[in-house]
């Protein structure tokens, strides 16, 4: 039986939504209906409606809350507005997928969590599309079957330049370049390379952190060097700069030490090998596409078909509880230990300290 597109509202009118969501949803009309958008500027609301192919244009989100004709929507707003805003479509009662981070704050990102959990059949999904991608999760398919053996050690790089012209569209934004919630840009970006590795790898339970703040126009700092400590006891190196003046880009590159091969990810690519000497094996995913498709095919099946949430709030707040605990350690100097309750998904999450 055919089912019916989801009709759907989008807050929020900017370069993630225009570059990012529009292009996919353009190829998703039996699945997604768009009814309506409200965004910060009038001219991109109407520019994001005329692309949508005639979406009603609201002006605020509580009044794109308020229709009943729309059942979920798209949250694309500045960090420091997402919690708020994903907290009113929840209540409104309406399925919501919200761009990454989940919140501007550790407890802002809790409540979020146990307003999710609590509900009932509503959807929450953050859309952090690394969760998607072919190459990480063909990654954690390799270290998970054992292809490696038990990785013991790992490195992660991150590097490109904030004020290159192509980024602007991203970068210039002014929420971005002087932001009112704590960590920067190393919280923006650095979720995403967070989720990586514990997609791959497992869980991070240990951080020592140092942060730089060198550029002389961005406010909080650009460049942040991790040492974190896995779960299962792997140890590892993660650095990443935002001002590399560098031909040399990359936005996720991970190496994996096991005690039987290695692994190597760049975007678009894993390479490995079983034992030293033995021939490299490449899987390069075909139509790479970045991982946006497989998050709202996840929203739409779970919306309609009762699909698991890949996605989740729970694995969101933990990506940021990582960043969170380097932003402590740096400003600290000591190691940062995750709390064990709160990294657990089958427990609602608790402040720090609490039972």
């Amino acid at each position: 039986m055919k089912l019916e597109p989801v009709r759907l509202g989008i807050i929020g009118a900017g370069g993630a939504v225009r570059r990012l969501h529009l292009p996919v949803l353009r190829q998703t009309t039996e699945e997604f209906r768009i009814v309506g958008v409200a965004g910060r500027s009038r001219g991109n609301a109407e520019e994001v409606a005329r692309e949508a192919g005639g979406a009603a244009i609201y002006p605020n989100h509580d009044a794109l809350l308020a229709d009943s004709r729309i059942e979920a929507v798209l949250v694309a707003v500045p960090i420091i507005e997402n919690a708020r805003i994903i907290l009113d479509a929840l209540r409104s009662g309406k399925h919501v997928l919200a761009e990454k981070p989940i919140a501007a704050t550790a407890e802002q990102a809790r409540e979020v969590v146990r307003a999710g959990a609590g509900c009932g059949d509503r959807i929450l999904e953050i859309g952090e599309n690394f969760r998607y991608r072919a190459d990480i999760l063909e990654a954690a398919r390799i270290v998970r079957e054992g292809r490696i053996g038990e990785v013991f050690a790992f490195q992660v790089h991150v590097q490109f330049d904030f004020d290159d012209e192509k980024r602007q569209v991203w970068t210039g934004r002014s929420w971005r370049r002087q932001p009112e919630h704590a960590g920067g840009f190393l919280l923006d970006s650095g979720v995403h390379s967070v989720c990586g590795v514990r997609e791959i790898l497992g869980e991070i339970v240990q951080v020592y952190a140092q942060t730089l703040d060198r550029h002389p126009t961005i406010g909080g700092p650009d460049t942040l060097l991790m040492q974190l400590t896995l779960a299962g006891g792997a140890i590892g190196h993660y650095f990443s700069t935002y001002t590399a003046r560098d031909d040399h880009e990359t936005v996720f590159d991970l190496v994996a030490f096991g005690s039987r091969g290695t692994l190597r990810l760049t975007e678009g690519k894993v390479i490995w090998n079983r034992e030293r000497g033995t021939d490299q094996r490449v899987h390069e995913p075909e139509d790479y596409d970045r991982g946006y498709p497989g998050q709202w095919a996840n929203f739409y099946g779970a919306i309609r078909r009762g699909e698991a949430v890949i996605s989740t709030a729970h694995k969101a707040l933990v990506d940021l509880l990582v960043i969170d605990a380097a932003l402590r350690s740096a400003a600290g100097g000591r190691s940062e230990l995750l709390q064990a309750n709160e990294i657990r998904e089958d427990r609602p999450p608790t402040a720090p300290g609490r039972p």
